[in-house]
Order: structure tokens, then C-alpha cells, then sequence
């Protein structure tokens, strides 16, 4: 494995997705892209920043595996959890202690399955193979697999930009989060 390195990020042209680092050691600017880094945050100028050192195709020397220092990595903040844990929560709340343990189950497990199905739909999508269609993912998303989709979102950087997705995505989550707060309060 190649020796992490640490510098600060000193040019971002964040329209491009790219800039250069400035390594501690007072060497050459590395230069980053967008793709090379493992935080959900875009870079900002001053920036401390670790990284691993690679060559690209045109043998110029660049950043992999670049980590902002300080900056929680993709999706674990406290709106995340909050949104992990409303769900079953409520339902636990609403329909009674033995649902929850229940819930937390199935919210863990359709998460998971969730978030892999989506790095499987990545990995196609990068060797052109044939694509889980977004229905699928929709499906699980309505399911109650948004959470574990939103990380995989920003973890592999995948359907998050695209605009269609995204209406149909937080629709999906809408109508869960409503069902589950009809059935905790009016199902019993």
C-alpha cells in the first residue's frame, strides 16, 4: 500500500472538480481530482488534506484516496442518524416495544442491501455492463432503504447529480416517512 502523505489543498477550481495540494514536505503542488477523494465535502482553499500518491495515464504524478482531514467521511453526520432512526423509532413508538426491534431489523437489513445494490449498479455502470434499472432502486428505496441509498449516493459519488433521479429519490422518501407515521399513529 502506498505511504499516506499530508498537505494542504492550496488551488480548487471547484466548476472542474480539481486543484492541487500542497505537500508539507514542500515537494512539487500534487494535483487532485474530484474523483480521487473520499469526503463528501467539495475541497475549500487551505484545506489540510492526506493522500496517497498515484500516476496517472499520462505518467503525471496525482492524489488517490485523499481524506480532508477533520471532515466526518460521507454521510455520517447527526441529520444521517437522525434519519436512520426515525423511522423505526416511530413505529416502535406508535405500534408498540415489540415493533421496534423489529423495525430497527428491517431498516438495518433493506439499508444494507440497499447500499450494496447500488455500488453493484456503479461498478456496471463503470464496466458498461447491464444496469439495474432505477425503478429497482427506487423500489428499495421506497422499501425503506433511502438512508442506506443517500450514503451510497455520496459514497460512490453515483445518481447524485442526475436531476430526474433526485425528484423521484426524495418522492420515494416522502411516501415512506409518511406510511410510517400513518401506520405508528392510525394503524393500531
Amino acid at each position: 500500500m502506498a505511504e499516506q502523505q499530508k498537505g494542504k489543498i492550496n488551488k480548487w477550481n471547484d466548476e472542474k472538480g480539481y486543484g492541487f495540494i500542497q505537500p508539507d514536505d514542500k515537494s512539487n503542488n500534487v494535483f487532485l481530482h474530484i474523483s480521487g477523494l473520499n469526503n463528501s465535502r467539495r475541497p475549500r482553499v487551505g484545506d489540510r488534506i492526506s493522500y496517497q500518491i498515484e500516476r496517472d495515464r499520462a505518467n503525471r504524478i496525482c492524489a488517490k484516496n485523499a481524506r480532508l482531514e477533520g471532515v466526518l467521511p460521507s454521510g455520517m453526520n447527526l441529520s444521517t442518524l437522525l434519519v436512520v432512526l426515525i423511522c423505526p423509532i416511530t413505529l416502535g413508538w406508535g405500534l408498540g416495544i415489540n415493533y421496534f426491534a423489529v423495525s430497527l431489523l428491517w431498516y438495518g437489513f433493506i439499508n444494507t442491501v440497499t447500499f450494496l445494490v447500488y455500488g453493484n449498479d456503479k461498478n456496471r455502470a463503470k464496466e458498461e455492463k447491464w444496469r439495474i434499472s432505477e425503478n429497482k432502486l427506487h423500489a428499495l428505496e421506497l422499501l425503506g432503504g433511502f438512508t442506506g441509498a443517500l450514503i451510497a449516493q455520496e459514497h460512490y459519488r453515483h445518481k447524485s447529480k442526475k436531476i430526474s433521479y433526485q425528484i423521484v429519490f426524495w418522492f420515494m422518501v416522502f411516501i415512506h416517512v409518511f406510511a410510517v407515521f400513518y401506520l405508528a399513529f392510525n394503524g393500531r
